[in-house]
């Protein structure tokens, strides 16, 4: 939760996801299967452009990637920062973005079989939203 580095953030949180699409795949549930499959689209088109943003642009520009230096970033850069912000909330799994009906998807099929599992998995998403934000 008290992570400084951004690189790091967003590896934490690609590994919150596919633990869970690993979780929808062991459901074999046609929800959860959906979801897993929906999950690697949303997130192979996410977590690069989080990668490129911030491990690579970013970086080149401040040589850093501690989170305090990009205080101020929306008023220097304010493209970018709206890019990135928007990458995030899509990685957070708000409501409406591919990742939001992936977990959707995934919790529902796992909620047939095995209720301790659902809820690790909504904790797992709770605590990734959490240490995104």
């Amino acid at each position: 939760m008290q992570q400084l580095d951004l690189k790091c953030l967003v590896a934490l949180s690609s590994v919150a996801h596919i633990g869970n699409g690993t979780l929808g795949l062991l459901s074999i549930t046609e929800e959860g299967v959906g979801g897993s499959i929906l999950l690697a689209l949303s997130h192979g088109l996410v977590s690069p452009c989080l990668f490129l943003l911030m491990g690579g642009r970013l970086y080149n520009g401040f040589q850093t990637r501690s989170i305090y230096i990009y205080r101020g970033l929306g008023v220097v850069a304010p493209l970018l920062s709206a890019l990135v912000f928007t990458l995030l909330l899509a990685n957070m799994a708000v409501p409406l973005s591919p990742n939001w009906v992936s977990e959707l998807l995934i919790l529902s099929g796992l909620s047939h079989d095995t209720l301790i599992l659902c809820f690790l998995s909504a904790v797992n998403v709770l605590a990734s939203a959490v240490y995104t934000l």
